[in-house]
């Protein structure tokens, strides 16, 4: 016999403060402080417990004063704004003669690389629209819209499902009727954890594999055409190497990931309840063995083995 929404709502609550206990004792192990300041006679610290993050101030950490012991003062660490949760900006830029140059950052080969955009859908609809989630819309590869669109055909009707089921949900009733019908999907974040572990939203994830040129093209809109992954692995170049650095391309396929998934929580001013936006997504990772660089930007040494010349 199928649960009922009170009775799933139940057990989310008991789940959730078991949750809430378990994310506190993780992020007081794993935080990294980014910054104190004392305001009022009280030391508040601004902390890093996103382990990718971690890993970017890492490499950055080791980057600028490796250039900045180099005999030729020409290479330099932009004061450029990093990445970090932007994805429109690179992790690190450094300078040679003037002209910028974007270098992307992740923890390992696992690591998300690259989000080329989000489906469009209406409740009722016999298809699929796709749209770029950055600021380069013209250029999306459509190869790789055409791609994602046929591998989500037929599943229609399991997001209708989807969003009846929120629509018809207790907990934030109004919110989710009056956002009901389209991507991506608005509505209480009780409402969604539901449909979660109704197992309604798992049938709309799939995944299929490409080649890399996914990856070189989403970083080349971004004018960034070298890679740093952790993990032993190394430094590369994607779609082009304008620095002619004495470093491998980066080979494989890509697995793009397409879900519906949440985007966090923001609470609901007057209403009593969080809300969350969950957009039906494509996401990029490496998906075969990746060849180590003989280059890699967590050694001092390389870097002034790369950069020494310029």
């Amino acid at each position: 016999m199928a649960k009922t929404p009170a009775k799933i709502a139940a057990e989310l609550a008991k789940k959730k403060e078991a949750e809430k206990a378990a994310k506190k004792k993780a992020a007081a192990k794993n935080k990294v402080v980014k910054s104190r300041v004392t305001k009022n006679g009280k030391t508040v610290e601004k902390v890093i417990t996103n382990k990718g993050l971690i890993y970017e101030k890492k490499i950055r950490g080791i980057f600028r004063p490796a250039v900045g012991a180099l005999v030729s003062k020409n290479v330099k660490m932009s004061t450029a704004t990093s990445g970090g949760n932007d994805n429109q900006l690179p992790d690190m830029v450094f300078m040679i003669d003037g002209v910028r140059y974007g270098v992307e950052i992740k923890l390992d080969k696992t690591a998300q690389m690259g989000n080329p955009g989000s489906f469009r859908y209406n409740y009722g609809s016999t298809g699929f629209g796709f749209v770029n989630n950055g600021k380069n819309g013209d250029a999306l590869d459509q190869a790789l819209v055409d791609k994602a669109i046929d591998e989500v055909s037929g599943k229609e009707g399991k997001l209708d499902k989807i969003m009846e089921f929120l629509r018809d949900y207790p907990s934030g009733g109004d919110y989710n009727a009056e956002n009901f019908g389209s991507l991506p999907i608005y509505c209480s974040l009780e409402a969604w954890d539901a449909a979660v572990r109704a197992r309604l939203v798992a049938p709309l994830n799939h995944t299929f594999t490409t080649s890399t040129d996914v990856v070189f093209k989403h970083y080349a809109l971004k004018n960034i055409f070298y890679i740093q992954i952790g993990g032993g692995k190394g430094f590369y170049y994607m779609d082009s190497n304008p620095l002619n650095l004495n470093i491998p391309q980066l080979t494989g396929q890509v697995k793009v990931e397409l879900r519906l998934k949440s985007r966090g929580k923001k609470p609901r001013t007057g209403l009593g309840y969080d809300v969350i936006t969950a957009p039906y997504e494509a996401i990029c990772r490496l998906h075969t063995t990746v060849k180590n660089s003989h280059y890699d930007l967590e050694n001092r040494d390389h870097i002034m083995q790369l950069f020494g010349n310029f």
